[in-house]
Formats: structure tokens, C-alpha cells, sequence
């Protein structure tokens, strides 16, 4: 408990623009194994604690709604590198529910949902293995 509550504490007070970094995770093309897009992954970096993981920040900002705050500054960072990559590359990159539901202005029709990356990240191997599985058998 003592864990969440300083990470909380935190992240109140982070500079998100210097502690907020991202990194990208390739998309592949299963049948052509090439680059299609790249997926943003928010990372956190806080003086005092260390690397924090998303699993732990991600659900603390959704709870105290400095998750908007949070995906202002991913965002812009991921716009201006998408701005450096190949026209055939797209950006995908997760909102949260909370960032949704609170933008009058959002097109919902225009958002596909993805599989959360916790769900995936718990069991990769398996998953992984499924999806070469799926990939050889013609799927």
C-alpha cells in the first residue's frame, strides 16, 4: 500500500514532460512479416522510484484523472515522431475509457477497440506461440 500511495503522490507532482518518455513496439503484417505500424507505449520514468511500469502509473492516473494529462503530452510526443516516419507506417496508440467518455468532441464511430495490453502482456509466450501457430496453419 505504502507503494501506491507514493507513486500516486508522484505522479501528482511529475513533470510529465520530462518523465514521460515513449517507445515504440513494431506491427507486423502476418503474411507479409513486414513494418505496418508502430504502437506507442507510454513509459515512466520518476526520480525517486525509479522506472514505473504502466500496469502501475496507467491505473493510478485512470483513478485520479491525470490520465488526461497524461495522454496530452504521450500524444503530442507521438505526433511530432510520426511526422519523421514513412507514409506507410501508422500510429497506434491506446486511450483509456476515461479519455474517451470526457471528449464531447470524440467520433466514437471511428475508434476501434484493442485487446489491453495486460491481458497479452501476462501470458506473451503463449500468445505468441498462438499467433505463429495461426501464421503457419494459413489463418
Amino acid at each position: 500500500m505504502r507503494r501506491l500511495s507514493l507513486a500516486t503522490q508522484e505522479l501528482r507532482h511529475a513533470d510529465l514532460e520530462t518523465e514521460l518518455y515513449l517507445e515504440f513496439q513494431p506491427i507486423h503484417d502476418l503474411l507479409t512479416r513486414r513494418p505496418i505500424g508502430l504502437e506507442a507505449l507510454g513509459r515512466w520514468h520518476n526520480a525517486r522510484l525509479g522506472m514505473v511500469g504502466p500496469e502501475e502509473f496507467i491505473r493510478i492516473a485512470e483513478r485520479t484523472d491525470i490520465i488526461l494529462r497524461i495522454t496530452d503530452v504521450l500524444l503530442r510526443q507521438a505526433l511530432a515522431e510520426v511526422a519523421q516516419w514513412p507514409s506507410q507506417l501508422y500510429l497506434s496508440f491506446n486511450l483509456s475509457e476515461v479519455n474517451i467518455s470526457t471528449s464531447a468532441r470524440a467520433p466514437l464511430d471511428r475508434f476501434r477497440r484493442s485487446e489491453r495490453r495486460g491481458a497479452v502482456s501476462r501470458d506473451t509466450r503463449n500468445y505468441r506461440d498462438r499467433i505463429d501457430a495461426r501464421f503457419r496453419a494459413g489463418a
